[in-house]
């Protein structure tokens, strides 16, 4: 007989984990706001790579500051990077912003080899179009949120499962923005992209669990069955060396045992080509690969410890 592991027993340690984390990046949002893109900030913004060593940030925001483009420096990569981002408010005419930078390059030709850096990129974004992709983003969420909760309303046909999977979501997502808070991730078009992806497999893992506890339950033994009928399945479940069920309770953490599984090795393998995708895919596809990496961290342990256990906040009936 397959042992029960009680994933619920747990429940509350897990709800405090997730608040103690969505608290700390809230204090980190107060402390330090969020690093928005470009897209959604408007502005100039030159991505650098330095190949000669002794660039460190401190230094190139020195030269930043003596030749006129400010201390809005971000570093790319860990403390030893020498991939930085400056931004640059934008100008009223866009001949001006060409020419912020002309006079970026001109600087760093004056003062650095050639060989010494690389411009990976620069790019203009003026406040009008950042306001639109901002509401656009925004707007965007609440539209895929309202889809899911639509979507889990057909197909569980009860509202209870709905809200189970649902907040599953929306635990994921405040989770995420608060990871990507509290290390500085840049909120761009790409990491949105990433959040979405994330979503996407966070209802598709909490869908699995909830659909096995909506079938248990269904075919449990339940206060209304006669005794003959009770024995019968009892037996039934015996022969199929399935554990018997009491409560509610049981059914959840016998729902998430048994697809335990399932969540784990999907959830390792997906994760294995993430990290290989942020250790090896470049600077391009870094952040966009950590928060893939994070979420689906996140959405494995959501779909077992939030979105199954929150059910008991609709009671926990007994089926004998």
């Amino acid at each position: 007989m397959k042992k029960i592991i009680p994933f619920s027993k747990y429940r509350y340690l897990a709800f405090s984990l997730s608040i103690c984390v969505m608290l700390i990046g809230f204090v980190f949002f107060f402390i330090n706001g969020i690093n928005l893109g470009i897209e959604f900030t408007g502005g100039i913004t030159i991505q650098i790579q330095f190949s000669k060593s002794g660039v460190d940030i401190e230094n190139f925001r020195k030269f930043c500051q003596s030749n006129g483009f400010g201390s809005n420096i971000t570093q790319l990569g860990g403390a030893d990077s020498q991939h930085y981002v400056v931004r640059l408010p934008t100008a009223g005419d866009t001949n001006l912003n060409n020419q912020k930078i002309e006079d970026f390059r001109a600087a760093c030709s004056a003062s650095f080899s050639p060989s010494d850096y690389t411009i990976l990129s620069a790019n203009l974004v003026g406040s009008s179009s950042s306001s639109k992709l901002s509401f656009s983003s925004i707007l965007l969420l609440v539209v895929v949120l309202g889809l899911i909760l639509l979507y889990t309303l057909v197909r569980f046909k009860e509202f209870k499962y709905s809200f189970g999977a649902v907040l599953s979501v929306i635990h994921d997502a405040l989770f995420v923005l608060s990871i990507m808070i509290i290390f500085k991730t840049e909120l761009n078009s790409q990491s949105l992209a990433a959040v979405l992806t994330l979503l996407g497999y966070s209802i598709n893992d909490s869908i699995v669990v909830i659909s096995k506890i909506k079938e248990n339950e269904f075919q449990y033994i339940t206060s209304n069955l006669s005794k003959d009928l009770k024995r019968k399945i009892a037996k039934e479940y015996q022969q199929s060396n399935t554990q018997m069920i009491s409560s509610f309770m049981e059914n959840i953490d016998n729902s998430i045992t048994v697809t335990l599984s399932r969540t784990m090795i999907t959830g390792s393998t997906t994760l294995v080509m993430t990290i290989c995708l942020w250790l090896f895919g470049g600077i391009p596809t870094r952040d966009f690969a950590f928060i893939l990496s994070i979420g689906i961290i996140i959405g494995t342990y959501s779909s077992i410890f939030i979105a199954a256990p929150a059910l008991l906040f609709w009671g926990n009936p007994k089926y004998d």
